[in-house]
């Protein structure tokens, strides 16, 4: 388990003062696939440094398993270092050597045998689906394949832990999945908990399980991932959910709809359940002719093994049924927004 206590963090150079961190309260449980969400400057890279001692807090506590690393030896820190890997958007290879070279740095720096090297660096490749690489050097690889090699390498002495930074940034959609579903299987197979910094909402929503939003420094929102797409309160979450869950019509859709006086406009977004069913052909059924909904735009989006749906509608028909319409939608657990005069979308 990591756990942040009460933990400030400050910079300082020619009398002046920085605090990239404030007041942070966290746990992180063992075996977790973490996100650690937010913009450039909010702090989220300084959070995960304090984890493997890169940086120290200037105030407050950070503890790996109930042990506060402060309060621990240079030679004792070493140790617990080779229990937390990191992995980065650099890939931070070495040109000159070769991959299995690569993968066997940590476990020649700790002293172990070239036979026991060659054996676990085996292992890794195979793990990674690297094996046919492993005489090659990092300039033959492509992007994803040398984050392939930086993540054997961070798994070389076995970690608890395995942090990592932006890892996904310097590469494309497609690479991006294949690595994310990598760490998902790094996280199953080997048991590792994995705290992952990003600032897009994609990744976190393809591989993670809990999340906190970070701005200026503080932590703004955390909790479960599919929780806070269901439920996003802070303005800096509902950006982020917006990066993969449009909250808006097209432009030229949206003035169309207005410079027409069609009022009855709507979001429907559906969560659990009903994003499985048929609640749009069941209200239209019980409304008996009385009303009618058009659908303008629907799209579905996976969050692990949840799904959310959302759709834009216009509502025609009687005042009376459009109302009964709703309030039976929001029973089945659909969350429904109109749009105002001013274009906007308010819940209600």
């Amino acid at each position: 388990m990591i756990e942040f206590i009460k933990v400030d963090k400050v910079f300082g150079k020619n009398n002046q003062s920085n605090k990239v961190l404030n007041n942070i309260n966290l746990t992180i449980a063992d075996g977790d696939i973490f996100g650690i969400i937010g913009y450039s400057g909010a702090g989220k890279s300084t959070l995960v440094r304090l984890i493997n001692m890169l940086e120290k807090p200037t105030a407050g506590d950070v503890l790996i398993n109930g042990n506060n690393l402060a309060n621990y030896s240079d030679k004792q820190i070493r140790q617990v270092k080779k229990k937390i890997g990191m992995i980065f958007q650099g890939f931070n290879l070495l040109e000159t050597k070769t991959v299995a070279e690569n993968i066997a740095l940590p476990l020649q720096l700790s002293g172990v045998s070239k036979q026991a090297r060659n054996k676990v660096v085996d292992e890794l490749l195979e793990f990674v689906e690297l094996s046919d690489k492993k005489l090659a050097y990092p300039n033959e690889l492509s992007g994803g394949q040398k984050q392939r090699v930086s993540i054997a390498r961070a798994l070389a002495n076995k970690p608890d832990i395995l942090l990592c930074d932006e890892a996904t940034s310097a590469l494309d959609p497609q690479t991006t999945c294949a690595i994310l579903d990598l760490l998902k299987k790094v996280n199953k197979e080997q048991n590792v908990t994995i705290v992952l910094v990003t600032h897009e909402m994609s990744v976190v929503k393809h591989v993670c399980n809990n999340m906190i939003v970070m701005e200026l420094g503080k932590i703004v929102e955390q909790g479960a991932v599919i929780d806070l797409f269901k439920q996003p309160k802070s303005p800096v979450t509902q950006k982020f959910i917006g990066s993969v869950i449009p909250d808006k019509l097209p432009t030229p859709v949206r003035n169309n709809l207005l410079a027409n006086h069609i009022s009855n406009v709507y979001r429907f977004e559906f969560l659990g359940a009903s994003a499985q069913g048929s609640v749009i052909s069941q209200a239209i059924l019980k409304a008996n002719g009385k009303m009618q909904i058009n659908i303008l735009f629907s799209n579905m989006i996976n969050i692990k093994e949840d799904v959310i749906g959302y759709m834009f509608v216009s509502i025609d028909g009687e005042h009376d049924y459009i109302n009964d319409t709703i309030e039976y939608l929001k029973q089945q657990d659909v969350r429904i927004a109109k749009l105002n005069e001013e274009g906007n979308y308010v819940w209600i």
